[in-house]
């Protein structure tokens, strides 16, 4: 049978569907127009759905894609912070033993500086800061990110300008310390050497000048002064020096005599025993001799004179300590 297209286009078609036992039908007129119309439906569905699945499919490719480098940037940032902590752990431990160093000559110039003065040099726990290399290398990494942020800070530069300011304001002290121990081991020196301590402690019954002679009654020049202590009463040098004379002499009995230098001399009598020789060198308030009452005495005391340039003179103004004192001997002698 021919049928043209278009005649058969406008044929309907009837599809009965019937159960076994006929209680049931089914009935659907169509054209085959209607079927053109749904297999072009179909195709165009199946074309959609088709592109929609792969367009997810690009998505999911592009979105692993992007994931696969985001995960390769994150690695390589990883790897850079490892190597920067690295960087910087070796970085701050560099600095913890270059600060531990000049911490070091901090203390070794204070330490100088303090010897030259003669100021005691006692360490205390603050100066074990960084004792050595070996201690800030182990610390180095405990306090890492501290350090971090000190480091960004500015804080070891600081400390280090610090330091290096204080070492060098320690050098510029130096000469000056260096010159003001020496002035003032010069006065200590000239200081031990002027007879300006008291040898005895006692009372002074008879004063430096003329008076009444205790044995021999009349009016007579006194060149010292008599100063009453019990029997066997220390007697120290009022002065450092070297022992000229040592034993008995006329008048004054047992007696010793020290020569101090710069002029001076000092004279002790009527001792009970001598324990100082001849040659000897005594330091100020060093014991020297006891009280007694040998030669010309009317009881146990200590007659003491002070010579200078040859000359007895007042021995109490120097029982008093005197700058001026050193100033003048230091300047007449031209000690420097």
């Amino acid at each position: 049978m021919s049928l043209k297209s278009g005649s058969f286009l406008r044929h309907v078609f009837t599809l009965r569907l019937v159960s076994e036992n006929s209680q049931i039908s089914f009935t659907w007129r169509f054209k085959p127009m209607h079927i053109v119309i749904l297999a072009l439906v179909s195709v165009c569905l199946f074309f959609y759905l088709f592109k929609r699945s792969e367009n997810a499919h690009s998505f999911e490719a592009q979105k692993y894609a992007y994931l696969q480098e985001s995960n390769k940037e994150l690695s390589l940032h990883v790897d850079k912070l490892r190597e920067e902590r690295n960087r910087l752990a070796g970085l701050v431990e560099m600095q913890n033993i270059e600060l531990a160093d000049r911490l070091r000559e901090v203390e070794h110039s204070s330490a100088e500086v303090r010897n030259i003065i003669g100021l005691p040099n006692n360490r205390t726990e603050d100066s074990k800061v960084l004792p050595d290399r070996k201690r800030s290398s182990l610390s180095s990494r405990g306090v890492l990110a501290k350090n971090y942020i000190f480091l960004n800070s500015g804080g070891f530069s600081g400390i280090k300008e610090q330091i290096e300011a204080t070492v060098k304001d320690i050098e510029k002290l130096k000469p000056s310390a260096v010159k003001y121990v020496k002035a003032l081991k010069l006065r200590r020196s000239v200081a031990s050497m002027i007879p300006d301590a008291i040898p005895l402690s006692g009372v002074i019954t008879s004063p430096f000048g003329n008076r009444i002679h205790p044995v021999y009654g009349y009016v007579r020049f006194h060149s010292g002064v008599d100063i009453a202590a019990p029997f066997g009463s220390k007697i120290k040098a009022s002065a450092s020096g070297v022992v000229v004379e040592s034993g008995y002499m006329s008048g004054y009995g047992n007696t010793v005599v020290i020569s101090h230098g710069y002029g001076f001399r000092t004279l002790y009598a009527h001792c009970s025993a001598l324990k100082a020789s001849v040659g000897q060198k005594v330091k100020k308030g060093e014991e020297i001799a006891s009280v007694g009452s040998t030669g010309i005495s009317t009881g146990p005391h200590l007659h003491y004179e002070v010579i200078k340039d040859g000359v007895q003179v007042n021995p109490e103004p120097y029982f008093e300590y005197s700058e001026k004192r050193i100033d003048n001997v230091i300047a007449r002698y031209g000690i420097n």
